[in-house]
């Protein structure tokens, strides 16, 4: 079953895209029929955190030797990756395109087809499952790469200029964070850290400890999103359909996590551990207040995904401070990936089924399922994000009780976002009713996401559980309505003086700013430097000509002087008489 889940979509991705170089009648029927036959691609993934047993497959003849193993943390993960890849390719695959008209229409029209973005999603879902099943860091870094770049063909499939600029971006961050990854993972592995089990040792045990554990931040928080490595989150989830963008703010950044914990050292790091903590729960706050001025849902929801992974890494964070508590945080952490995972794949998904049309009952169905999902994420009592930030805060609350006081800030930025995604998408559209496996597919996912996070919590992962008190329903509450009041002052505040305006991708769009405007001082400066040595040049040529004339005409004047032999004796002379007196007073003293 591990062989099956791991190669079943590498096998069934590669046949889509070699299918694309088939004449036109063989690469239709051929398209349509590994169309058909992608989302069952994820059922071997589903079914094998089924197993009671902690399977293992070693491959020795593979790289230098693969493992692939599936361990308690990887349980759940696994999970979700099979479940929110299937929607999508559900979506993808099964359900037809809407009707659209005008610029809408040319836009897909440029649109990769959608057999290759079907075979993107089964890459990425391979590598994400190796991720989580490598148990030797070569598999794991291979893995993470395939993952990686696989999903750069999610972000590119409108091909237009959106999509191309953020592909760019998406790449070379991936570049960054693949270089990180490689030069910190050949440092474990000369450590001694062959497989991951080894790896937390190896961090420690090596010579360049303090320059591994920042390669790993560096290559791990660029694919979790952790401010300010998040340049390409804001701008690959507008770009990307919202399958794909399920696909990315749901599973890869849960890898990415995972990678994390799993290379947390055993020895408490302290300033590593306090230098993470502050920058993600800072990077987490800031990324609210930025989500909750944009117009574009989706962005709104990439937003929500940074502030998210912030609070996590945060989470994790705690691990390096003090390692004894890495079990709790390990299992708090990937249910709340989890939990994260499943909500933020139905909202995007959700998004297009919102904006379009249909009757009265499935709209309300439609309405209704968001808002649940949107109460989730901001962690409402009763909820499975209510359980997942228990959890946290539970993890984390001996170990840094400061912590276990910020965390509700995060809900109540999350309460921000879930409101404003409400007001962008406050108007639907006229289209017409939805794809069946499209809502299909959404409504799984809604569903999974209210009651799998609980289901797990009984066997597979051992987290604490929010019990009924009142102090602990209050606990989950009054983010929510803090939350809820700050929409509320900031409406008569955004009359009164205008709401403030962040473009998607932040730092992304300040740095292209600041180049062009660099660049164009570059070539003011190049231009006034070229005019300066024009003139300077014409300067100097001026004078140099006028001395020359000068010189010529001091020779002139001296040739014909030297003409006049009398003259040219006396001054011979006395020249001679100067020499001699130099030499014998020289001579003297």
């Amino acid at each position: 079953m591990l062989l099956l889940s791991w190669v079943t979509p590498l096998l069934l991705g590669g046949l889509l895209l070699a299918g694309q170089a088939l004449p036109p009648g063989a690469r239709g029927s051929v398209t349509t029929a590994a169309m058909r036959l992608a989302p069952a691609a994820a059922l071997p993934a589903l079914l094998l955190p089924l197993s009671s047993e902690t399977p293992t497959l070693e491959l020795p003849g593979l790289l230098l030797g693969t493992t692939l193993t599936m361990d308690d943390p990887a349980r759940p993960l696994v999970a979700l990756a099979a479940l929110v890849h299937a929607a999508a390719l559900v979506t993808v695959a099964w359900a037809a395109p809407p009707a659209r008209s005008g610029s809408e229409r040319d836009a897909r029209d440029r649109s990769l087809p959608p057999g290759v973005l079907s075979a993107f999603l089964l890459l990425c879902l391979c590598g994400t499952l190796g991720v989580c099943l490598a148990a030797d860091v070569v598999t794991f870094y291979v893995m993470f790469a395939l993952m990686s770049f696989s999903a750069a063909g999610l972000v590119v499939h409108h091909l237009d200029g959106a999509a191309v600029r953020a592909t760019r971006v998406y790449l070379v961050m991936s570049v960054v964070s693949e270089t990180a990854l490689l030069a910190a993972l050949l440092l474990v592995f000369a450590a001694g850290g062959r497989t991951m089990a080894e790896a937390p040792d190896a961090v420690v045990d090596s010579e360049h400890t303090g320059l591994v554990l920042v390669l790993l931040g560096v290559g791990l928080g660029i694919k979790v999103g952790v401010v300010p490595l998040h340049l390409w989150l804001p701008l690959a989830h507008p770009a990307a359909p919202p399958a794909a963008s399920a696909v990315l703010s749901g599973v890869l950044v849960a890898a990415g996590l995972l990678g994390i914990l799993r290379l947390t050292p055993d020895q408490a790091q302290p300033a590593a551990g306090a230098v993470l903590l502050v920058v993600a729960l800072l990077g987490g706050l800031l990324a609210a207040a930025a989500g909750a001025v944009q117009e574009d849902p989706k962005v709104v929801l990439a937003y929500s995904t940074i502030s998210q992974m912030g609070l996590l890494v945060a989470v994790a964070a705690v691990a390096l401070l003090q390692p004894q508590t890495a079990p709790a945080v390990t299992a708090a952490a990937v249910l709340y990936v989890v939990h994260h995972g499943l909500v933020k794949g139905a909202l995007f998904l959700g998004v297009p089924l919102l904006r379009g049309g249909g009757g009265r009952a499935v709209r309300a169905l439609v309405v209704g399922g968001s808002v649940l999902c949107g109460l989730s994420l901001a962690g409402a009592p009763l909820t499975t994000g209510w359980v997942a930030k228990y959890a946290a805060k539970e993890a984390v609350q001996e170990a840094s009780p400061t912590l276990e006081q910020l965390l509700p800030l995060v809900a109540v930025g999350s309460t921000v976002l879930m409101v404003r995604l409400a007001w962008t998408l406050r108007e639907g559209g006229s289209g017409g009713p939805p794809a069946p496996a499209a809502l299909g597919a959404w409504l799984g996912l809604v569903l999974l996401g209210a009651g799998l996070p609980w289901w797990i919590t009984g066997g597979w992962l051992d987290v604490a559980v929010p019990g009924a008190e009142a102090a602990v329903v209050w606990d989950g509450l009054w983010p929510l309505l803090v939350g809820a009041a700050l929409c509320g002052l900031a409406v008569p505040a955004a009359r009164a003086v205008g709401r403030p305006r962040i473009p998607a991708g932040d730092l992304v769009v300040a740095s292209e700013s600041g180049a062009r405007v660099l660049s164009r001082a570059l070539r003011a400066g190049t231009g006034a430097a070229h005019r300066f040595t024009g003139q300077s040049a014409a300067r100097w040529r001026e004078l140099w000509s006028g001395a020359a004339e000068r010189g010529r005409s001091l020779g002139s004047q001296a040739d014909a002087g030297l003409q006049d032999w009398g003259r040219s004796g006396a001054t011979l002379l006395v020249l001679l008489v100067l020499v001699s007196l130099i030499v014998l007073v020289a001579g003297g003293g």
